[in-house]
């Protein structure tokens, strides 16, 4: 079973039984969740993933409700 290790404001990362992990971003959009991949551990490093969904959340916020 899959597990997640929190970052903080919507970042984790998922680490799956195989041992490959993933950064993901958790959010709400219209009261509905969502998760969005920020990349693959450890291509993608903490302040990458981090930089990601900084910008996700820039999109959020920006777009028409």
């Amino acid at each position: 079973m899959p597990y997640m290790v929190s970052d903080g404001n919507g970042l984790y990362l998922q680490v799956q039984p195989s041992g490959a992990r993933y950064w993901r971003f958790r959010f709400r959009w219209a009261g509905v969740g969502n998760t969005l991949s920020c990349g693959v551990y450890p291509e993608v490093t903490l302040d990458e993933a981090r930089s990601n969904r900084d910008g996700f959340k820039a999109l959020i916020v920006s777009a028409p409700y």
